[in-house]
């Protein structure tokens, strides 16, 4: 979304102020982030239809990078002023990483729940 119709998600999602010298910056960091969502949102599509064990794994990194992210820019920005932007994107995202770890989650149940009734079967038999 912050791709494709990058003005209305930066102004009405992202509560971003364009009106300032840094809005063309601030487009471009946008836009770059959907372009990277983009390229994981068809990475994993691709993983999920040809290396399933491997898209398993990155739903599992995902929300591992985000949360080494949150804490590598918290700590690379304590000296900048504070920060009054609306982030109206933050919910989304908060609802991704959610469906992303309970996927993951349920994923792995799933896994070990198959792998005990092959493992009891092979004992039957």
């Amino acid at each position: 979304m912050h791709t494709i119709v990058l003005n209305y998600s930066a102004t009405n999602i992202a509560v971003l102020d364009l009106t300032t010298s840094t809005a063309r910056d601030q487009l471009k960091l946008l836009g770059a982030f959907g372009v990277s969502n983009l390229e994981t949102g068809i990475a994993m599509i691709l993983m999920a239809l040809f290396a399933r064990k491997l898209a398993l794994i990155m739903l599992g990194v995902i929300p591992l990078i985000y949360v080494i992210g949150y804490f590598a820019i918290k700590a690379n920005s304590g000296s900048a002023p504070p920060s009054h932007a609306n982030w109206g994107g933050a919910p989304l995202l908060v609802v991704y990483l959610a469906i992303t770890c309970a996927t993951f989650i349920a994923a792995l149940v799933v896994m070990r729940a198959t792998r005990r009734h092959h493992q009891l079967q092979g004992v039957d038999q």
